[in-house]
């Protein structure tokens, strides 16, 4: 189920729940509005952070406020990290900065991630490439693990591995247009 109520202050809730069984790299939702994430170029957010994180490497982000650019990175070429795309969280709020004004969405209360992008070809190795929504935004009960240079996701240890699920997932959000 999912439902949208708008707000007189224009503002939209998105209430969902689903129920979901077996063993699944991600799940929650996607959006598609965000085709191209160069219309993107800025995101903010209070949460963990400011790097992105992978289900088998959640440890060493810290709690804050976080601001990053919406850059394309290639590791060995580039250094000016963090990335952009990719997983993040837990977090509390985020602001996706639009060059036609900023989006806020409030997790309210739920522990989740949120995908910005899906990272190109060339970012990283192939042992550790994992798979990603369609679509260029989404909000997230479970995300995937990565593998290492050497060694690919499925012969590292179980938070490597799908995630085995059996029951109720709800979401709560909060969008909010403008300043």
């Amino acid at each position: 189920a999912l439902a949208w109520t708008i707000h007189a202050s224009g503002s939209l809730r998105l209430r969902y729940r689903y129920a979901l069984r077996g063993s699944h790299d991600y799940h929650g939702i996607t959006f598609d509005w965000i085709d191209d994430p160069a219309t993107l170029p800025t995101v903010t957010w209070f949460g963990n952070g400011p790097r992105r994180v992978w289900k088998n490497r959640i440890e060493g982000n810290l709690f804050g406020h976080w601001s990053k650019n919406n850059r394309q990175l290639v590791p060995g070429r580039e250094f000016s990290y963090p990335y952009f795309r990719g997983y993040h969280g837990p977090w509390q709020w985020l602001r996706l900065n639009f060059a036609a004004g900023p989006v806020t969405i409030h997790a309210g209360g739920s522990r989740s991630f949120f995908r910005l992008g899906t990272p190109q070809p060339g970012e990283a190795p192939m042992q550790t490439l994992v798979p990603f929504p369609q679509g260029g935004f989404s909000l997230l009960h479970t995300i995937p693990g990565i593998g290492t240079k050497w060694w690919g996701r499925g012969e590292l240890g179980p938070e490597s591995q799908p995630t085995a699920t059996d029951g109720r997932f709800e979401g709560n959000f909060l969008f909010t247009f403008g300043e």
